[in-house]
């Protein structure tokens, strides 16, 4: 049996050139509490849903804005650990974690770095997460892009919507969540952003 749980932190990447570092609203994934030493065997994210993740950067030749700053981590169950909880249920060997996206706002979509040739904007779309080793520490990339059809420029948030699926069969589905996107600066980002997308669309005609 391993013992590990997933956790799912922002961090400031190497797009300029940093090291990783913690971002303070980092979400984590696991089975969720114990209660007396069971738990319901039921994926669980613990994240604050009403913060915004903010985009900064374009990234990888994508249009609008794309980040890597968010990750999906494993790790494993170690008291020494700064993320170690002793309530926590940890994941079991073999379990095969992934997220299964419900909805995206128009201009919403994600990426595998891995596969960036797959553009994952609709919903059924699927993001491989763990598969079955320890240790896994898997980045999604986030993209806003304001040139698409539909893109509501005066929203302020954008969002997409996915639930934990574990492919085993070993632990129970989660939750629909939703995260929840924004740029910045804003306005003026958002507008200089528009006038390129309209650029871009009359330039294809």
């Amino acid at each position: 049996m391993r013992n590990g749980r997933v956790f799912g932190a922002a961090a400031v990447l190497g797009v300029c050139g940093l090291g990783v570092s913690a971002h303070p609203h980092g979400y984590l994934v696991s089975l969720g509490h114990t209660h007396g030493g069971h738990h319901d065997n039921k994926l669980s994210i613990e994240f604050d849903w009403m913060m915004a993740h903010t985009m900064h950067h374009s990234m990888f030749g994508l249009p609008g804005l794309s980040e890597d700053m968010l990750s999906f981590e494993e790790i494993i169950d170690d008291p020494n650990d700064a993320h170690w909880h002793d309530d926590l249920a940890f994941l079991a060997e073999g379990s095969k974690i992934k997220a299964v996206f419900t909805h995206f706002d128009a201009g919403v979509s994600a990426y595998d770095p891995f596969d960036m040739g797959t553009q994952l904007g609709a919903p059924g779309a699927e993001f491989a997460i763990g598969n079955g080793a320890t240790n896994f520490n898997k980045k999604i990339i986030w993209n806003l892009d304001p040139s698409v059809p539909g893109f509501d420029a005066g929203a302020g948030v954008w969002t997409a919507s996915f639930y934990l699926t574990d492919s085993s069969g070993t632990h129970m589905d989660s939750e629909v969540y939703t995260m929840s996107l924004k740029m910045v600066p804003t306005p003026g980002a958002l507008a200089m952003l528009g006038v390129a997308g309209l650029m871009g669309a009359r330039r294809r005609r």
